[in-house]
Protein backbone atom coordinates (compact mmCIF):
# COMPACT_ATOMS: atom_id res chain seq x y z
CA UNK A 1 0.00 0.00 0.00
CA UNK A 2 2.88 2.28 0.88
CA UNK A 3 4.40 1.52 -2.91
CA UNK A 4 1.22 2.72 -4.46
CA UNK A 5 0.86 5.66 -2.30
CA UNK A 6 4.62 6.81 -2.84
CA UNK A 7 4.06 5.40 -6.89
CA UNK A 8 0.72 8.34 -6.85
CA UNK A 9 2.64 11.02 -5.00
CA UNK A 10 5.55 11.02 -7.79
CA UNK A 11 3.21 11.20 -10.83
CA UNK A 12 1.47 13.99 -9.08
CA UNK A 13 4.37 15.84 -8.60
CA UNK A 14 5.65 14.79 -12.23
CA UNK A 15 2.33 16.21 -13.66
CA UNK A 16 2.03 19.25 -11.07
CA UNK A 17 5.71 20.24 -12.01
CA UNK A 18 4.72 19.97 -16.12
CA UNK A 19 1.85 22.02 -15.82
CA UNK A 20 3.13 24.47 -14.12
CA UNK A 21 6.82 24.72 -16.14
CA UNK A 22 7.33 27.52 -18.28
CA UNK A 23 8.06 28.07 -21.78
CA UNK A 24 10.57 29.43 -23.38
CA UNK A 25 10.35 33.02 -24.00
CA UNK A 26 10.73 33.90 -27.43
CA UNK A 27 11.59 37.02 -29.07
CA UNK A 28 9.04 38.88 -31.44
CA UNK A 29 10.69 41.43 -33.76
CA UNK A 30 8.18 44.14 -34.27
CA UNK A 31 8.94 47.41 -35.60
CA UNK A 32 8.16 49.17 -31.99
CA UNK A 33 10.81 46.96 -30.48
CA UNK A 34 12.56 49.40 -32.97
CA UNK A 35 11.30 51.92 -31.84
CA UNK A 36 8.82 52.45 -34.72
CA UNK A 37 4.84 52.69 -34.58
CA UNK A 38 3.18 49.93 -35.96
CA UNK A 39 0.73 50.50 -38.76
CA UNK A 40 -2.41 48.54 -38.53
CA UNK A 41 -2.74 46.61 -41.84
CA UNK A 42 -5.72 47.48 -44.09
CA UNK A 43 -8.78 45.06 -44.13
CA UNK A 44 -9.74 44.17 -47.55
CA UNK A 45 -13.39 44.10 -47.66
CA UNK A 46 -14.52 40.44 -48.57
CA UNK A 47 -16.69 41.05 -51.95
CA UNK A 48 -15.46 44.10 -53.73
CA UNK A 49 -17.41 46.99 -53.91
CA UNK A 50 -19.53 47.20 -57.56
CA UNK A 51 -18.51 49.78 -59.81
CA UNK A 52 -22.73 51.24 -60.18
CA UNK A 53 -24.90 53.65 -59.90
CA UNK A 54 -28.59 53.59 -58.22
CA UNK A 55 -30.96 50.77 -60.52
CA UNK A 56 -33.42 48.64 -59.76
CA UNK A 57 -37.09 48.85 -57.76
CA UNK A 58 -35.41 48.71 -54.42
CA UNK A 59 -35.57 51.16 -51.51
CA UNK A 60 -33.02 51.61 -48.68
CA UNK A 61 -33.00 53.42 -45.43
CA UNK A 62 -30.98 54.08 -42.09
CA UNK A 63 -32.81 54.75 -39.06
CA UNK A 64 -31.18 55.93 -35.94
CA UNK A 65 -32.25 58.04 -32.73
CA UNK A 66 -32.25 61.05 -34.38
CA UNK A 67 -34.60 60.19 -37.46
CA UNK A 68 -34.76 58.37 -41.23
CA UNK A 69 -33.05 58.89 -44.07
CA UNK A 70 -36.52 57.81 -46.05
CA UNK A 71 -37.04 61.50 -47.52
CA UNK A 72 -33.61 62.04 -48.08
CA UNK A 73 -32.64 63.59 -44.83
CA UNK A 74 -29.10 62.57 -43.04
CA UNK A 75 -30.08 61.23 -39.40
CA UNK A 76 -27.25 61.41 -36.54
CA UNK A 77 -25.70 58.83 -34.43
CA UNK A 78 -24.03 60.11 -31.44
CA UNK A 79 -20.94 58.34 -30.92
CA UNK A 80 -19.01 58.50 -27.23
CA UNK A 81 -15.19 57.83 -27.39
CA UNK A 82 -15.48 54.57 -25.10
CA UNK A 83 -18.49 53.29 -27.36
CA UNK A 84 -17.21 49.93 -28.63
CA UNK A 85 -19.87 48.63 -31.08
CA UNK A 86 -23.43 51.14 -32.06
CA UNK A 87 -25.90 49.52 -34.06
CA UNK A 88 -27.42 51.29 -36.77
CA UNK A 89 -31.07 50.04 -38.23
CA UNK A 90 -32.21 49.82 -41.87
CA UNK A 91 -34.98 48.99 -43.92
CA UNK A 92 -34.70 47.29 -47.22
CA UNK A 93 -37.99 47.82 -49.73
CA UNK A 94 -38.74 46.04 -53.17
CA UNK A 95 -35.54 43.84 -53.49
CA UNK A 96 -35.72 40.63 -55.18
CA UNK A 97 -36.10 38.07 -52.75
CA UNK A 98 -34.84 35.16 -54.49
CA UNK A 99 -31.70 36.73 -53.97
CA UNK A 100 -29.02 37.87 -51.47
CA UNK A 101 -28.33 41.87 -50.69
CA UNK A 102 -24.91 43.05 -50.16
CA UNK A 103 -24.63 45.96 -47.48
CA UNK A 104 -21.49 48.12 -47.54
CA UNK A 105 -20.87 50.79 -45.40
CA UNK A 106 -18.19 53.39 -47.51
CA UNK A 107 -17.73 51.00 -49.86
CA UNK A 108 -16.76 47.93 -47.76
CA UNK A 109 -18.67 44.59 -47.53
CA UNK A 110 -20.26 44.25 -44.24
CA UNK A 111 -22.80 41.17 -44.82
CA UNK A 112 -25.49 39.74 -46.92
CA UNK A 113 -29.53 39.21 -45.75
CA UNK A 114 -32.23 38.41 -47.84
CA UNK A 115 -35.17 41.15 -48.32
CA UNK A 116 -38.10 41.43 -50.62
CA UNK A 117 -41.00 43.47 -50.53
CA UNK A 118 -39.85 44.67 -46.71
CA UNK A 119 -37.01 43.92 -44.65
CA UNK A 120 -35.97 45.44 -41.67
CA UNK A 121 -32.47 45.12 -39.83
CA UNK A 122 -29.55 46.62 -38.09
CA UNK A 123 -25.65 46.82 -39.14
CA UNK A 124 -23.45 47.10 -36.34
CA UNK A 125 -20.63 49.53 -36.45
CA UNK A 126 -17.30 49.33 -34.57
CA UNK A 127 -13.73 50.96 -34.78
CA UNK A 128 -13.38 53.01 -37.53
CA UNK A 129 -17.42 53.45 -38.28
CA UNK A 130 -17.87 54.82 -35.72
CA UNK A 131 -15.76 57.71 -36.14
CA UNK A 132 -17.24 61.52 -36.91
CA UNK A 133 -17.88 61.38 -40.59
CA UNK A 134 -21.05 61.07 -42.82
CA UNK A 135 -21.28 57.23 -43.84
CA UNK A 136 -23.08 55.52 -46.98
CA UNK A 137 -25.10 52.44 -46.58
CA UNK A 138 -25.35 50.79 -49.97
CA UNK A 139 -27.51 47.53 -51.11
CA UNK A 140 -26.74 45.75 -54.05
CA UNK A 141 -28.11 42.45 -56.07
CA UNK A 142 -26.27 41.04 -58.30
CA UNK A 143 -27.61 38.50 -61.37
CA UNK A 144 -26.67 34.70 -60.07
CA UNK A 145 -26.44 35.92 -56.62
CA UNK A 146 -22.39 36.34 -57.97
CA UNK A 147 -20.53 39.83 -56.44
CA UNK A 148 -17.61 38.61 -58.56
CA UNK A 149 -18.81 37.85 -61.77
CA UNK A 150 -22.57 38.63 -61.73
CA UNK A 151 -23.85 42.45 -62.99
CA UNK A 152 -25.50 44.80 -61.02
CA UNK A 153 -29.39 44.31 -60.99
CA UNK A 154 -29.68 46.38 -57.80
CA UNK A 155 -28.39 49.43 -56.75
CA UNK A 156 -29.43 51.55 -53.65
CA UNK A 157 -27.63 54.38 -51.23
CA UNK A 158 -28.54 55.94 -47.78
CA UNK A 159 -26.57 58.16 -45.60
CA UNK A 160 -26.12 58.79 -41.45
CA UNK A 161 -23.46 60.61 -40.13
CA UNK A 162 -21.78 59.81 -36.50
CA UNK A 163 -21.43 62.91 -34.48
CA UNK A 164 -19.20 62.47 -31.15
CA UNK A 165 -21.29 63.25 -28.04
CA UNK A 166 -20.88 66.16 -25.76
Amino acid sequence: MKRILVLFLALSVALIGVACGTKEATKVDTPRAEGKVAEKPKEESKYAFPNSTEKGKGKISVQTASGDSAKGQTPVLFSDKDDILIQVGYTLENFQGDKEVFLYVNKKFQETTQAGEMMQGSLPLEGELLKPNQYTVTAVQFADNDPKKGEVIEYHEAKFEVKASQ
